[in-house]
């Protein structure tokens, strides 16, 4: 496998949809999924690369053997920084974002020479990695916007006459020149293809909706090409020096036990877990350390490239956020790292990383 990462740019503003509206407001998410870059590449390959789309195995949706390419959320980045879910058992000052040490119930830090001492909350969102090390929040969003726009019907009204059903409706986007990361894994032999395709898909294609009203178009700049067992090898040195480690899910995250989701950290997540490293050859196990879990529940959106590029479930699921203590081999947590735990791991569901102690 050859891990490919890079920063997507808007071009033109971008709605990327969030599956929820308020009457006529539609409201547009903070980042790219992975589901949404499967979707934009599955429909070029399939319609001007068959056999590439075929050989990838992009549409495979529950065999991750026959999985050729692997896709993963693109957060915003800042200053080409790393934006990454807030784990849930971290509290910050709600004044000064200071982080709260464990058990303390007020802020210990000093503003103008001051004790701040105002209370800490958990922040459910995205944060920039440098969060850890200032021990400061750090969130991160781009610049949105509204728009107006009237439906166009067939005898061309530009606005609707009084008491039509149809309505102006407000469109939220975020704004041209937005910056998000992405890394994709991708089988040796279809990496350059695949890097020749992201390029024309996002020009000619694009992403998220009313790509006909001029949204969507985006441009892909691969920043780096490398091979997947050499970042396995990092990983897994930097990992085995972590005592205790934190398992945090870094987009949403999908266990079934049969048609029930399982909301949680319990022996289905381990083997979900135990199957991701048999299908890719990784030796090791993990386990959870009762007790040290903070999880939050969330709605994933399945997206079936079989059923005509569209929406085919919405499935209960644990939040981006979620954390656990865990332990065992620092390779098979590096692996899950860079694969995913759970299902539909190629769409960006699944991710998680590890830290150490951060408290």
């Amino acid at each position: 496998m050859i891990q490919l990462d890079g920063v997507i740019t808007a071009i033109s503003p971008l709605h990327i949809g969030s599956g929820r509206s308020k009457g006529t407001f539609i409201q547009t998410l903070d980042h790219i999924p992975g589901r949404t870059l499967r979707g934009m590449l599955g429909y070029y390959l399939f319609k001007n690369d068959k056999q590439l789309f075929d050989s990838t195995g992009i549409d495979e949706e529950k065999d991750i053997s026959k999985m050729g390419i692997f896709f993963k959320n693109a957060y915003p980045v800042e200053n080409d920084e790393m934006t990454v879910a807030s784990p849930l058992n971290l509290r910050w000052c709600k004044k000064c974002g200071a982080l709260f040490e464990k058990d303390e119930r007020e802020c210990k830090s000093y503003v103008n020479n001051k004790p701040c001492l105002h209370e800490g909350k958990k922040h459910s969102g995205l944060i920039l990695m440098k969060s850890f090390k200032e021990r400061k929040l750090a969130p991160i969003s781009h610049s949105t916007k509204i728009e107006t726009k009237c439906p166009i019907t067939r005898d061309k009204h530009a606005s609707m006459p009084q008491n039509s059903e149809l309505k102006p409706y407000h469109i939220q986007s975020i704004e041209s020149g937005a910056r998000f990361g992405f890394r994709l894994l991708v089988r040796d032999e279809f990496a350059d293809k695949i890097i020749e395709a992201l390029r024309n898909a996002g020009t000619f294609y694009g992403v998220g909706g009313f790509r006909s009203r001029g949204y969507g178009s985006i441009r892909f700049d691969i920043t780096g090409k490398t091979d997947l067992n050499e970042v396995l090898a990092k990983r897994t040195e930097d990992i085995s020096r972590m005592n205790p480690r934190l398992l945090v899910v870094n987009s949403q995250l999908i266990l079934r036990d049969g048609n029930e989701s399982i909301i949680g950290f319990d022996k289905t997540f381990l083997e979900y877990s135990n199957n991701v490293l048999k299908s890719i050859g990784v030796a090791g196990k993990i386990n959870f350390v009762e007790n040290t879990g903070k999880i939050s529940a969330g709605i994933a959106r399945g997206w079936s490239l079989k059923d005509k590029n569209s929406l085919s479930e919405l499935i209960p699921c644990i939040g981006a956020g979620s954390c656990i203590n865990v332990s065992g081999d620092a390779q098979a947590l590096s692996a899950l790292e860079a694969y995913g735990i759970g299902e539909m791991i190629n769409c960006g569901y699944g991710d998680i990383y590890v830290t150490g102690d951060i408290l």
